[in-house]
């Protein structure tokens, strides 16, 4: 006769204060012509670098994250009433970026710098932690604890004897880890050295499948 068994999940969680911010910079540059969508785009990481590296930044410090060159077509209504794809050009779109400690001053300093230079951007405010493998482990460890307390729990709730633990799941896929988005960030008349903000706490959830076998 198989052995009774009891499985049990645990769950953890452990936060801390950001201490990093990412700055992500989106250029899209729309042109008739190929060279032309390249050559707009080279001249707007170029004004957006020289903006960067004016701010403390060295050109190493200044990232890539995606590049790519598409068509475009937009459906337009013809005079017969049918759409037609029609072709608008290349559209050419750079991601950029750049890290630094959590300096709200250098943080204020960089986007009124990038602001005024010429490159029209989407500008992303990114918060995140340095040394995310610590508190990947904090949240482990209670994960761990939290099946061990439940199983102490149900031992002497269900008037149960457990033995040996027998089986232990687990998937990293758990601590998938991003940046926090959700903050509040706003400028006041005064221009950047007001810029007030309060990122989130960076929060790792993750959870432990324990099976233990019953006496």
């Amino acid at each position: 006769m198989a052995n009774k068994t009891i499985t049990i999940t645990g769950e953890g969680k452990a936060a801390t204060k950001p201490d990093e911010i990412i700055l992500s910079m989106g250029l899209s540059s729309l042109k008739d012509n190929y060279k032309e969508a390249l050559k707009a785009d080279y001249t707007r990481s170029e004004a957006l670098s020289a903006a960067l590296i004016g701010c403390g930044f060295k050109k190493e410090d200044i990232k890539t994250a995606s590049y790519n060159i598409n068509t475009l077509y937009e459906n337009e209504k013809q005079e017969e009433g049918e759409y037609k794809s029609v072709f608008k050009g290349y559209v050419c779109n750079r991601e950029m970026s750049v890290s630094f400690g959590l300096d709200i001053d250098r943080l204020g300093m960089v986007l009124e710098a990038v602001s005024v230079c010429e490159a029209d951007m989407n500008i992303s405010i990114l918060f995140g932690v340095k040394d995310i493998k610590s508190l990947k482990e904090k949240a482990l460890r209670a994960a761990t604890t939290d099946a061990f307390d439940k199983a102490q729990i149900l031992e002497e709730a269900c008037n149960i004897k457990l033995g040996e633990l027998i089986r232990v799941d687990y998937s990293s896929q758990n601590t998938d880890y991003y940046p926090q988005k959700n903050s509040r960030a706003f400028y006041l008349e005064g221009g950047a050295g007001q810029l007030q903000l309060e990122p989130t706490d960076t929060e790792i959830t993750d959870s432990v499948i324990c099976t233990w076998e019953i006496l």
